[in-house]
């Protein structure tokens, strides 16, 4: 019979479905195991990661009706659902639209950056969250929807902001993490402080990149660590409330 070398046999094993873009999801990765309490290696997570940059652009499929990642999105859960995933994320605000019909199509828990941070901003008492997302979590006003009913009214980019958002979104999926796109992202967030903004989510996970840059007083929602956090939480006990 096979020895387990770990302390912690009853972990839940959790499947990346990832490259949505490949640095968001290598942040995640990092933050994922840099917050989990492991004195060995045996006794950090089972992580298993599907990096797949091929999805089709959620952007594009709803400002274009080009292809839809949906498709894509469930092929890749089921194959982390056949690596043996017992509870599913996704390190991408953008692909939580998508999901219900992923969702649908397998039988592991999928956790999204929208409901780890939703959850997030509740507990923290923020009432008027300015939304820094891609154009899909704008469009579709993920977190507006995902607040609604608890006395939370976000705060959304005009939108002559979104633009600078969506653009600051690219540049950091090309490696720029420069701090002059530090200072363009931090003027966003004062321009919402002025409209009277509590709190700032960063509501793409490429913005986890530099989120411990950013000069501001405001409590700070950073999408794919809170998404970690909520990772590690429900893989170390059940996926009941996923």
């Amino acid at each position: 019979m096979p020895m387990h070398f770990t302390d912690r046999p009853h972990d839940l094993t959790v499947g990346v479905l990832g490259g949505m873009g490949p640095l968001a999801t290598a942040d995640f990765f990092t933050a994922l195991v840099r917050r989990t309490p492991a004195d060995k290696d045996w006794n950090h997570l089972h992580i298993v990661i599907d990096n797949n940059p091929r999805i089709p652009s959620r952007t594009r499929a709803i400002l274009f009706d080009e292809a839809p990642p949906t498709p894509y999105l469930i092929d890749g859960a089921r194959r982390l659902e056949a690596a043996g995933a017992q509870l599913i994320v996704v390190p991408c605000n953008s692909a939580s639209y998508f999901l219900d019909d992923v969702r649908a199509a397998v039988a592991t828990p999928i956790l999204d950056p929208v409901m780890a941070t939703s959850r997030a901003v509740r507990e923290r008492g923020v009432v008027r969250p300015l939304v820094l997302g891609g154009m899909v979590t704008h469009r579709a006003n993920l977190y507006g929807r995902a607040l609604a009913g608890d006395g939370i009214d976000v705060v959304r980019p005009t939108d002559a902001e979104q633009d600078q958002v969506a653009a600051a979104i690219e540049a950091l999926k090309s490696k720029d993490a420069s701090r002059a796109l530090v200072e363009r992202v931090g003027e966003l967030v004062r321009a919402g402080a002025a409209r009277g903004a509590d709190g700032v989510i960063l509501g793409c996970t490429e913005f986890g990149l530099i989120a411990d840059r950013l000069d501001t007083m405001l409590p700070v929602f950073n999408s794919n660590d809170l998404l970690a956090a909520r990772t590690l939480e429900l893989a170390r006990t059940d996926t009941s409330s996923c």
